[in-house]
């Protein structure tokens, strides 16, 4: 296969997965349009009633701003902290370097270890169930 067409199915690859990752705002967008106070799919009507309550609100609007500032530090203080530890981890030579990037890539080892857990835990449990009766 030659280059070119490598490069055609990487990029196909990544269309496909940034699809299946954006998918569920086709859902969202149209549910937060909903006139009632429940989600119903699809949607009864069209209603900007929640926008305008959203921005509306004093309460809402101070939450927003909190959680922009908070999440404005937090990606500087780690892209700084992360560019930093790259920077000594790659460079350096020292005792404990291996255990020290261990300790480093826990966080993303467990994110997927406690989804896998939990995902089998809830299988495990359907499974014991039974099929569903209806």
């Amino acid at each position: 296969m030659s280059a070119a067409a490598w490069r055609g199915v990487i990029a196909s690859m990544a269309i496909l997965v940034l699809s299946f990752l954006l998918a569920p705002m086709a859902a969202i967008i149209p549910l937060s349009l909903s006139p009632t106070e429940l989600m119903r799919f699809p949607p009864e009507g069209i209603s900007f009633r929640w926008y305008a309550e959203l921005f509306g609100s004093g309460r809402w609007m101070l939450a927003a701003r909190n959680s922009l500032i908070v999440a404005f530090a937090t990606t500087v203080l780690a892209t700084v902290l992360g560019t930093l530890a790259a920077f000594g981890l790659t460079l350096g030579r020292f005792r404990g370097k291996a255990a020290l990037v261990a300790l480093l890539s826990l966080p993303i080892i467990t994110t997927s270890n406690v989804t896998a857990a939990s995902l089998f835990l809830g299988f495990s449990l359907a499974w014991r169930a039974g099929p569903l009766e209806g």
